[in-house]
């Protein structure tokens, strides 16, 4: 991912904007950082460019008695393309970097990019997603965007309610037996098949096979699904991109890429469904390997898989430039 990120802003310039005005060292700290680590063209400056990361604070800083008079410094612009970090999340208190955070604040900085250029070749080369369309509602500013693509363009827009489909009256809002519902994470158009998928989380999380805690009480504590054989024997539906059907209803989950997983139960994976809403062609089953493509990339969560397709991570992006350049 680092590498790609790399090449894409290779003949670009990134302008590091202190917004704090008060934290010259800590500007110097990180642009001597990436001038050692990254071959990125980052220049510190007190004027923004197209491409900007901005120091700003976090929310506790002016939360503190002595910082309630100061504004806060966060960025936001109609015309370039802006990444805020707070100091707090990129600096120690030792004053040193948190390289993880720097390299994020990239990387979201890279993803806004392309929601400008609407192509996301830079990160993703060989998936197709021109067989579906996305649709998110958005409650807090009552608006369904829709995500289309050809090869690597894309383009994202909002839909009217204007629709002969039921399923997009009152903005993407689902009719089940006459109620109302928002309960769907996105929906998602077939067009090969033009069938619409609700897909909602559930209440259900997979379990390692009973035999992992044998197996483990037998190696007296060691890790027991160390190694490619036994992960796959014990870790099934655990780690990475797993789907199934029962009684011919269609889940999936995603967990950690393969090698280990969450040992706590709230942060386990979760298990997901895939609704058939109108069954036009019942002939004709999903693509589910091209779906789960759109969630086997490392740019959205860090080093991780996403939970969504990046088509949403997308969408999410362009309603929350969209926002702030309403509140501005």
């Amino acid at each position: 991912m680092l590498k790609q990120i790399q090449k894409f802003w290779q003949d670009k310039e990134i302008t590091l904007l202190d917004r704090t005005q008060e934290n010259s060292s800590a500007i110097k700290t990180i642009s001597d950082f990436f001038e050692q680590n990254y071959p990125l063209k980052i220049t510190s400056s007190q004027k923004s460019s197209h491409y900007n990361l901005v120091l700003i604070h976090d929310l506790d800083y002016y939360a503190k008695e002595d910082n309630k008079d100061k504004t806060d410094a966060y960025y936001s612009s109609q015309t370039e393309v802006v990444q805020n970090m707070t100091v707090e999340g990129v600096m120690h208190k030792s004053g040193t970097v948190v390289k993880s955070a720097l390299v994020n604040a990239v990387k979201e900085l890279t993803i806004k990019a392309i929601l400008e250029s609407e192509d996301f070749s830079p990160l993703n080369t060989e998936i197709n997603l021109d067989d579906f369309i996305f649709y998110k509602y958005y409650p807090e500013s009552n608006q369904t965007l829709e995500f289309t693509s050809h090869e690597t363009n894309f383009k994202i827009q909002p839909i009217t309610s204007n629709y002969d489909d039921p399923f997009f009256l009152n903005d993407l809002l689902i009719e089940r037996n006459d109620r109302l519902t928002t309960d769907v994470e996105y929906i998602l158009l077939d067009k090969q098949s033009e069938n619409y998928y609700a897909v909602s989380k559930t209440t259900l999380k997979p379990l390692p096979a009973p035999s992992l805690y044998e197996a483990a009480t037998n190696q007296k504590g060691t890790l027991a699904y160390r190694g490619k054989d036994a992960r796959n024997k014990y870790l099934a539906g655990l780690i990475n991109l797993n789907y199934f059907y029962q009684h011919d209803q269609l889940f999936y989950n995603v967990g950690m890429i393969g090698n280990g997983m969450q040992n706590k139960e709230p942060v386990a994976s979760v298990i997901r469904k895939i609704e058939c809403l109108n069954n036009k062609n019942l002939s004709q089953l999903l693509n589910v390997q091209q779906l789960l493509q759109s969630m086997d990339v490392v740019w959205v969560r860090f080093k991780n898989l996403t939970v969504l397709p990046f088509p949403i991570k997308l969408m999410n992006e362009y309603i929350r430039k969209n926002q702030n350049n309403e509140k501005r």
